[in-house]
């Protein structure tokens, strides 16, 4: 291995590092922080406050594929070494968002007045649910201001220092907690005005961090021709973002209308076990999509390809070792959380489970595929398949379902869209299928290999901590067994080895 290369492979290894500290001590006081919200703020306005929240990020879908496409422009110029070009790009990538805040702002305000009022909103809670829908447009607008600075820390690896400001926001939301209870005032509109100050102390935080590049100075940039080429891939990712956001957020309001706030709740819970999973292996993804990207754009094949196969073995691996678990045991995985967990909870968290699993599975395929910016046919199959996703979930839910069919539905979308990753990744740089379906043949193998046993085991105990330990510890050994023997090649094995040594070793 070239010192070049030993030299990114340690860069991953560290900005990971980084990521999963920062991820265990976020997650640790998520955990803590639905417990206690959930129980001072009770089951409806909990419900409630993840409804506003959801509509709102709705409103996001033009920001969303903003960030996407400016971080792959900044990967890019990297990869290609052209560092002045970088600037011209940050000073498009703001003037972009200041459009996109203005956009936004108004969409979110002509919601608020005309259909807010048309949702299954208690009507003495609707003047608590209007102040918490304006305050959370506001944080919205100051996170799409923030983006161009994120996605240069990011696309520069400077992944510690942004896992340090998500460690001091995780910390203040600890006071938040204790401020809810010596607060009297009203607890969902207490929490909302609470959360804005921690948000302007993050984004705060991100652009000071940020503006220490010099192509980062604040400066508006209206080159025609950049636009041009920025909108233009934007455009090809906005419906795509827009429907994915229908899917994920829709899901929420049509859980509202059918079934009302009590189910909202488990949903939002199981939701939030989800997010801490996804993040979990996210943390691992966002360290080797920016080297991904510029291994593409530098001409480096044989290392993009490398980082698609071996990125998404360990992404599956990190993802069985946190969801297996929760899977095996979910109800006293919850009651270790929450002081009452809500009767749907654990279902939904088990659904959801297995949904992020199947989602993430082709994820290198899908950046890669952004990589080349090639992205016009995978963006409209993947937009149609969101739409259709929401759709059928509201047909089966009209039809008499159980809350649950819709995440059956999720599911299988899901699947759906690894095939659609799949085939735009051989039309697009001709990667090599058999290789890739070889190792989702083995994945699935070793899901089932953990699996089966740990059920039949968990029918023969009582629910307990012996039982969830016992459970738990067996799953994380069985699944590194499996992974040793026969999901990892030898050289994988190796490099494994060699990403964990690269954890401790000094620059």
């Amino acid at each position: 291995m070239t010192d070049s290369l030993q030299n990114k492979n340690t860069r991953i290894a560290k900005n990971t590092l980084a990521l999963y500290v920062r991820m265990a001590i976020t997650m640790v006081v998520s955990f803590f922080t639905v417990r206690v919200t959930l129980h001072v703020l009770g089951s409806e306005d909990y419900g409630l406050n993840n409804l506003v929240a959801s509509i709102v990020m709705m409103f996001s879908f033009i920001n969303g594929s903003m960030g996407t496409a400016v971080q792959r422009f900044y990967s890019v110029e990297i990869g290609k070494n052209q560092e002045s070009r970088l600037e011209k790009v940050f000073g498009v990538g703001i003037f972009l968002h200041l459009c996109v805040a203005g956009i936004t702002l108004l969409i979110g305000e002509i919601f608020a007045l005309g259909f807010l009022h048309m949702l299954n909103i208690p009507p003495e809670r609707f003047v608590a649910a209007m102040v918490v829908f304006q305050i959370s447009l506001f944080q919205l607008i100051l996170n799409i201001l923030n983006v161009p600075y994120a996605a240069m820390l990011r696309a520069r690896e400077q992944f510690d220092k942004l896992a340090i400001l998500d460690i001091l926001q995780a910390v203040g939301r600890l006071v938040i907690l204790y401020l809810l209870y010596i607060i009297s005032f009203d607890k969902l509109i207490t929490l909302s005005c609470l959360n804005l100050c921690i948000t302007l102390g993050y984004v705060g935080g991100v652009v000071f961090l940020a503006r220490k590049f010099k192509e980062t100075k604040f400066h508006i940039d209206r080159d025609k021709a950049l636009v041009k080429e920025m909108t233009g891939f934007i455009s090809l990712l906005l419906f795509t973002v827009l429907a994915s956001l229908l899917r994920d957020k829709g899901i929420v309001v049509l859980i509202n209308l059918f079934f009302g706030l009590l189910v909202n709740a488990a949903y939002a819970i199981a939701n939030q076990m989800m997010s801490f999973a996804s993040n979990f292996a996210m943390s691992f993804k966002q360290a080797i999509v920016p080297q991904l990207v510029s291994a593409y754009s530098s001409g480096d094949r044989r290392r993009m390809e490398d980082l698609i196969g071996w990125g998404t073995k360990i992404t599956y691996i990190l993802l069985l070792a946190v969801t297996a678990p929760i899977i095996l045991d979910p109800h006293f995985f919850l009651d270790i959380i929450l002081v009452d967990v809500p009767d749907k909870a654990p279902l939904f968290t088990v659904l959801l489970m297995v949904n992020v699993n199947v989602s993430s599975f082709t994820y290198f395929l899908y950046q890669a595929v952004h990589a080349t910016g090639q992205i016009k046919g995978q963006q409209a199959w993947m937009t149609g398949l969101y739409l259709l996703n929401i759709l059928l979930i509201w047909v089966v839910y009209k039809l008499g379902a159980d809350c649950f069919a819709g995440i059956y539905v999720t599911i299988a979308c899901s699947a759906a869209q690894c095939i659609i990753n799949m085939v735009f990744a051989r039309r697009t740089f001709s990667y090599n299928l058999r290789h890739f379906g070889s190792i989702t043949v083995r994945s699935l193998l070793i899901a089932l290999l953990l699996f089966a046993p740990l059920f039949f085991l968990r029918q023969t105990m009582t629910e307990s901590w012996p039982r969830f330990i016992a459970l738990s510890g067996l799953a994380e050994g069985i699944l590194v067994a499996l992974s040793c023997s026969l999901y990892l090649s030898g050289q994988e094995r190796t490099r494994v080895w060699q990403y964990i040594k690269g954890f401790i070793k000094k620059d």
